[in-house]
């Protein structure tokens, strides 16, 4: 069984999808301390010619777990739709997307989590990703970093660890060997940005949230980025 384990992210960019597309089992690491300034609550979306950030408001304090952190402004929803249908509205698909993603911003939300988990399976279902799956918190695993990455995949009974290339930045040799000792394969992933039509770009911008590519290209086109053969097939 293929494994992949990632923290959630906020309209994931399309190379965590490639990643999760490619799993059997995705776990989303939710009980770990939270970045502020990294994509767990936040995402880069295009504005007219340029890129442009769009972030949940949250409680923030040191040590704050993803699954912990609570929404700060609950009105956010709505700024967020209406930010989103100011930079996109023109778009070719506009309407469309704005299907998916319209009674989501209709809900209340208390805590990052919830917001995050929304538009991750959102995203997945808009690109017929069918991967498993689960939240981090469900499992007896302990540990940090390579540690705890270990001990995820053993709790799941993972036959491979599909990794994306930020994890050679905390591997480390005694890891690898634990993986290997553990009968544990790992995978580095391999990813290629596809090229799309950008309405309102002068040239091609490369890792923005995942609703860019639905908003130009639509939802039919998002389910031939990821074939059914290019994934694990849910073999577990």
């Amino acid at each position: 069984m293929i494994v992949s384990i990632h923290q959630p992210s906020y309209w994931p960019w399309l190379g965590l999808l490639d990643k999760i597309a490619k799993s059997d089992l995705f776990v989303l690491l939710d009980n770990v301390q939270l970045n502020k300034d990294s994509y767990q609550r936040r995402n880069i979306f295009l504005a007219g010619n340029s890129e442009k950030y769009l972030t949940i408001p949250i409680d923030y304090f040191m040590g704050v777990k993803i699954n912990e952190a609570r929404i700060k402004d609950e009105t956010f929803p709505r700024k967020h739709y209406e930010t989103l249908r100011g930079w996109y509205m023109k778009s070719p698909f506009f309407a469309q997307v704005e299907e998916l993603i319209c009674p989501l911003y209709q809900r209340h939300y208390e805590t990052l989590i919830e917001i995050a988990m929304e538009t991750m399976l959102a995203s997945l279902e808009a690109f017929g990703i069918k991967t498993r799956v689960m939240l981090a918190s469900e499992l007896d695993a302990a540990g940090a970093k390579g540690e705890l990455v270990l001990n995820i995949c053993k709790a799941v009974n993972a036959t491979s660890y599909l990794s994306g290339k930020g994890a050679l930045q905390y591997f480390q040799e005694r890891d690898f060997v634990a993986f290997s000792t553990a009968g544990i394969e790992v995978v580095f992933q391999q990813f290629t940005h596809p090229v799309y039509a950008q309405y309102g770009a002068q040239q091609f911008i490369p890792g923005l949230g995942c609703l860019d590519y639905l908003f130009n290209c639509g939802c039919e086109q998002g389910k031939n980025v990821f074939p059914a053969d290019s994934s694990a097939g849910n073999s577990a």
